[in-house]
């Protein structure tokens, strides 16, 4: 009689468990469900040795998330592959886990529950109005490298030195087109005077005021005060424009004028400034030292601008 109870309760067992599996097979067909309750789908499954996703591991992926019927975000949008850092998983069931599954090269679909998502993953206060905690949630990845911190922080320093080697045969050739026989200073700054001045040192911690032009080595221009008809006041020696800057105003005196060459390096840097100053931009200056002020022009100064 128990062996009968036994085999009736694992029957029934069993028929339950075939129930809910024949459900997912129908609900999400061709996708396989891991024991946290990720749904996931891989397309491409790279059978080569290469690195598999892991805690820790920096990936470089194509990265498509949305309802099955709407797009959130394409990472496709944007103008490079996303790079993710792959850490310790949140919540049993989240999207690390399921980027854990994959290796350098595969490519999947992993379907979630809204709810976890946007409060967890996402950090949002709620969910979309369009979408439930039970919502399906869709997240489609293409994994193109995986890497360590120190692989990454290697290739960029490789990246920024090649670029750096462009940036340096771009000014030598800009040196050679345009005749310059000026000699740089220790900083690697070209200062070429066209107008001495007779006026006033700015000192450090002074204050002046200059017109200037800023354009990069292809004769872009990126900004002019001469456009505004008005001399733009600043600070000796404080972060006003940039070192290069500071640098060349510290060799002029009032009424003096001077075309400038600042290299990356003095400049913006291997960052630039976004929106603004390219990454790794020489940039050419015309500046004319308007007023050396002293601290009381100054202070007079600032007070009629703002009354």
């Amino acid at each position: 009689m128990i062996v009968k109870k036994i085999m009736t309760h694992s029957l029934m067992m069993a028929f339950i468990a075939f129930m809910l599996f024949s459900c997912d097979m129908i609900n999400y067909p061709g996708f396989k469900k891991t024991k946290s309750g990720i749904y996931y789908k891989i397309h491409k499954d790279n059978d080569s040795d290469t690195a598999r996703v892991r805690t820790g591991s920096i990936v470089t992926m194509v990265l498509q998330y949305g309802t099955k019927d709407s797009s959130f975000f394409n990472s496709i949008d944007m103008p490079e592959p996303i790079l993710i850092p792959i850490i310790e998983s949140q919540y049993e069931g989240d999207l690390y886990e399921g980027l854990k599954l994959l290796k350098q090269g595969d490519s999947a679909t992993f379907i979630l529950k809204a709810g976890p998502v946007f409060t967890t993953t996402f950090q949002r206060p709620s969910l979309p109005e369009s979408l439930t905690e039970e919502s399906d949630f869709y997240f489609n990845v293409k994994i193109n490298k995986v890497q360590t911190e120190e692989e990454i922080q290697r290739e960029i320093e490789i990246e920024n030195m090649m670029k750096e080697k462009e940036e340096m045969a771009k000014l030598e050739q800009y040196i050679m087109q345009n005749a310059i026989l000026t000699r740089p200073t220790a900083s690697g700054l070209y200062f070429i005077e066209t107008q001495k001045g007779t006026g006033k040192s700015p000192v450090t911690d002074g204050y002046c005021s200059a017109h200037y032009t800023v354009t990069i080595l292809d004769g872009n221009q990126l900004f002019s005060s001469y456009e505004k008809n008005e001399p733009v006041d600043f600070k000796v020696g404080s972060q006003f424009e940039n070192e290069g800057f500071q640098e060349a105003i510290m060799m002029m005196k009032e009424g003096g004028k001077a075309n400038v060459i600042i290299p990356s390096t003095l400049a913006f840097g291997a960052q630039g400034m976004e929106g603004f100053v390219p990454p790794f931009a020489t940039l050419v200056y015309e500046i004319e030292l308007v007023k050396v002020m002293s601290d009381k022009e100054w202070e007079k100064k600032k007070a009629d601008r703002e009354a």
